[in-house]
């Protein structure tokens, strides 16, 4: 409906633009204010006789000084009338010109009308002189000519009057053609509004009855989808009285439907907390006073009405209305005794597995430390012989002795440091976390200072983006970060152009992510998954490695319930991002 009327109300503004358009093209507005102006000047033209032929009538009068009052009088009514004719043809041109001269002729005359009177005055002194009234005569035949003269002019000013005036009668009748040519159209357009209109509602009626039938199948639809619930299902009114049960329900509370129709809630859904048998509030009450979704609390007993407990778990939600009105409350819930015994047995079986991952901890320390020691015995006597090789027989020895001395010398330092960072990575796996705040950009700034002490001959621009924080345990963090500055630093010393190492911070998916990144000699991508594996190592012996950094680094971010992953091509740098969530 509303579109039709929106179709309508354009189709009638352009019907109302068109007339608009049409008056202005047609320029009727101005032809008709000209024919007024036209009708204004015609009554003005024949306003101009009455005054001339009173003073060419007073010429005949019987006194001259009545005859000369007479004249004064019509000749001032004359000019008043021709200033008043001059003023309104101002709207034509021609109609202007023509009234200027027969304001000239107009002047003329009566100059001529005046010496006429002066002359008469004369004669009548001049007792029967021929001589003037021979004078007399030719000034008053003079009068008379300019007096027809002046009426020939006057007419001339009748033509473009008349042609105004029918200009503006043929625009009037134009005009009102056109008001009933609107009006006809606005009239046919409401009457086919109607008629579309009448069909809409018809349309509508319709739609009403197919929506009332829908309604009552979908309600119908409705009451088999709530009594097919595997759930309790409790609906209330606004004041939270019961007004719909599913089977499930009727069950749980030992209430039936026609029962417990109309009853408040509280009557029939009896709810006490699990271990102290205090009752718990109505949820119903709850979701009527915050109209928010509200929930039970854990360990709550449902007790029916003959007396049989269950522990459930419910959550109540209003029903509202398009205005956001609560019209009534929908109460959820299940039975889940089952669900807590099992999460029992499931508790104690976490408690014994616990107490044994604790005494298998306690071993493999003892283990770790065994290791430690008993490895660390053979290898002092490893170095301590070849050390003296090295002071005292190193020059009997020829050059292949020299070299095997000198493998089994790095041989031994190399194991030496695998089981330092065997230890570490052990150390990582049983430390207790400490969750303290840390300054990731001071802490990145001290771990620098100790690479340069230790690299100074590597010319490195480091990149640390200040304000870094995170929470976490400072030492396994402190590891962490060593590992990867270290490993940046490494992978770039080979380098042909300038060091850059950048430690910073970005955003994904509305999370912190820190990133170090290098512009060294890379990896390839396809071997990522390599990377975090201990012993593994994308590249030879020309950068030196136990394989167990970025495993320790692994570890300590995982430990933090953290994720790490890297990006890189070679030869084109490598960057490694992790997470440490608060």
């Amino acid at each position: 409906m509303k579109k039709h009327m929106l179709h309508t109300l354009l189709a009638a503004l352009a019907g109302i633009v068109m007339f608009v358009i049409m008056l202005l093209v047609l320029n009727i507005p101005a032809r008709i204010a000209t024919g007024n102006q036209a009708q204004l000047a015609i009554q003005m033209l024949d306003a101009m006789r009455p005054p001339m032929l009173a003073i060419e009538k007073a010429e005949a009068g019987d006194s001259l000084s009545k005859e000369r009052a007479t004249f004064q009088q019509a000749a001032n009514t004359l000019r008043q009338r021709v200033s008043q004719y001059l003023a309104l043809a101002q709207y034509n041109p021609v109609l202007l010109e023509r009234v200027r001269k027969f304001s000239d002729v107009v002047d003329n005359w009566l100059n001529t009308e005046q010496q006429f009177l002066e002359k008469k005055q004369v004669a009548e002194n001049a007792a029967h002189n021929p001589q003037v009234t021979q004078n007399l005569m030719q000034q008053y035949q003079a009068a008379v000519q300019q007096f027809l003269h002046a009426l020939d002019t006057l007419a001339l000013g009748e033509k473009p009057i008349h042609h105004d005036i029918d200009q503006g009668r043929y625009a009037n009748y134009a005009l009102q053609v056109m008001v009933v040519a609107v009006v006809f159209y606005l009239l046919v357009l409401i009457i086919i509004f109607q008629q579309r209109n009448k069909k809409v509602l018809l349309g509508s009626f319709q739609q009403v009855q197919e929506a009332q039938q829908s309604l009552a199948k979908r309600e119908k639809y409705l009451a088999l989808t709530l009594d097919s619930i595997g759930d309790g299902v409790i609906a209330t009114d606004a004041r939270g009285n019961v007004a719909r049960m599913n089977p499930i329900a009727e069950q749980l509370t030992g209430w039936t439907v026609q029962d417990a129709m109309g009853k408040p809630l509280k009557h029939i859904f009896h709810i006490v907390n699990a271990f102290s048998r205090e009752p718990v509030a109505d949820p119903v009450e709850k979701v009527l006073q915050s109209g928010q979704i509200v929930g039970l609390a854990n360990h709550t007993l449902l007790v029916a009405k003959d007396g049989s407990e269950y522990q459930i778990a419910d959550s109540g939600a209003p029903i509202c209305d398009d205005d956001d009105n609560i019209l009534g409350v929908i109460l959820v819930f299940r039975d889940v005794t089952e669900e807590y015994r099992l999460q029992e047995e499931i508790r104690a079986s976490r408690d014994e597995l616990e107490q044994r991952v604790a005494e298998r901890t306690k071993e493999l320390e003892s283990f770790s430390y065994a290791v430690s020691h008993d490895l660390r015995a053979p290898l002092r006597s490893i170095n301590g012989f070849s050390q003296v090789l090295q002071d005292d027989y190193y020059e009997q020895l020829d050059d292949d002795g020299k070299d095997y001395l000198q493998r089994i010398a790095s041989a031994a330092l190399h194991m030496g440091e695998l089981i330092d960072a065997m230890l570490v990575l052990s150390q990582i796996t049983r430390k207790n976390i400490q969750h303290k705040p840390v300054d990731l950009s001071r802490l990145a700034g001290t771990i620098i200072e100790e690479l340069e002490n230790c690299n100074a001959t590597q010319n490195v621009d480091w990149v640390i983006s200040q304000g870094l924080h995170c929470t976490g345990d400072p030492e396994l963090i402190k590891i962490a970060l060593e590992n990867l500055l270290n490993n940046a630093l490494k992978y770039s010393s080979k380098n042909d152009r300038q060091t850059r190492i950048e430690f910073g911070r970005m955003e994904k998916e509305g999370q912190p992510v820190f990133f170090v990144r290098d512009n060294g000699c890379g990896f390839d991508a396809r071997h990522a998954n390599r990377l975090f594996t201990p012993f593994q190592r994308l590249h030879g012996k020309e950068y030196e490695g136990t394989g167990i950094g970025l495993a320790t680094v692994q570890r300590v971010i995982d430990r933090h319930h953290g994720h790490i992953w890297a990006e890189s091509e070679p030869e084109q740098g490598a960057t490694f991002y992790f997470s440490l969530p608060q």
